[in-house]
């Protein structure tokens, strides 16, 4: 196009005297599809949306374009189900952003020690579920006023889980950042551990501590040091993932605590609190249903299954 140039969502015009303005451009493929009014989100969601959308269609235009564009992204949102006196009502409230200088006009730096005495905001995520999750927000929002802590909505279901991943996953000893559980070939004990390295890595360093038995080590290589017992290091299995530190440890817990005959230490546990002794006792009867009616995951039982 002769005096237009497209880059990402402006436009730029130059015309026969040679000025530059600016629009909002879209591809001849685009859908003007954006998040539904009519989903299940969170109300405040959709309004953020909505604001985005006629920010960007009228920030990125000069003035001559913004009646046009409008008129393109209010009827862009009510395809999408948002009602016309909402939209009308964002339109006319939307106004450029002016960014604050006050200080900065005079030659003021700002002052260090003002910077550094903002406290950031923590956000919280919080499950949505419609018509439960904004009333449990309030109540958390007023239990936690006193600190600088945002409570925010999540989402399971992200575009992520809706395309089929391309990638090869990794072998299983190339894993990382995962909760495994190592049985004993001699007995029906097992261990519970986690790790941020790979598994392989992971697992090698248990077996070197099995064969130094003056290290104190971990339980695993005490019940394999003080029965003369060997893990079958290949049949580790991964029973979660998890890359942060915190949430993996908690993940680690509880699985110990719903494995049957660990040689973990009792205090591997502490910090759990009691109110998750319901529901890990109905995992536990649920695991145990399952194991009568299936019976052990033999290849035996798996071609019978089949």
């Amino acid at each position: 196009m002769e005096g237009r140039l497209p880059f990402l969502d402006v436009l730029m015009i130059r015309d026969s005297s040679g000025a530059v303005s600016s629009d909002w451009y879209r591809k001849p493929s685009a859908s003007d599809r954006c998040l539904d009014f009519r989903s299940t989100h969170a109300y405040s969601m959709k309004i953020a949306c909505a604001k985005e959308l006629i920010g960007r269609a009228l920030r990125l235009c000069s003035p001559e374009y913004r009646e046009t564009n409008k008129i393109l992204v209010s009827n862009m949102l009510r395809t999408n189900g948002y009602p016309r006196s909402l939209v009308a009502r964002l339109t006319s409230e939307w106004s450029p952003r002016v960014r604050n200088v006050e200080g900065l006009s005079h030659g003021e730096a700002p002052v260090a020690a003002q910077a550094a005495q903002v406290v950031p905001t923590v956000f919280m995520g919080l499950t949505y579920i419609e018509g439960i999750s904004p009333k449990l927000k309030i109540l958390l929002q007023k239990g936690i006023s006193s600190v600088n802590i945002k409570v925010v909505f999540k989402y399971r279901n992200k575009m992520s889980r809706l395309h089929t991943r391309l990638k090869a996953s990794d072998p299983m000893q190339l894993q990382s950042g995962v909760v495994y559980k190592v049985p004993c070939r001699d007995c029906p004990t097992c261990y519970v551990g986690h790790t941020i390295s790979y598994l392989k890595v992971r697992m090698a360093r248990h077996n070197r501590d099995c064969r130094n038995e003056h290290d104190e080590g971990t339980m695993l290589s005490q019940h394999a040091n003080e029965t003369g017992h060997v893990f079958d290091f290949e049949g580790v299995s991964i029973e979660d993932r998890e890359l942060k530190r915190g949430r993996r440890e908690f993940k680690e817990k509880l699985h110990i605590m719903l494995t049957e005959n660990t040689c973990n230490k009792k205090t591997d546990v502490n910090g759990i609190s009691p109110v998750y002794a319901g529901v890990l006792a109905d995992i536990k009867a649920a695991r145990t249903c399952n194991l009568v009616r299936n019976g052990p995951h033999t290849p035996e039982n798996i071609e019978h299954e089949t």
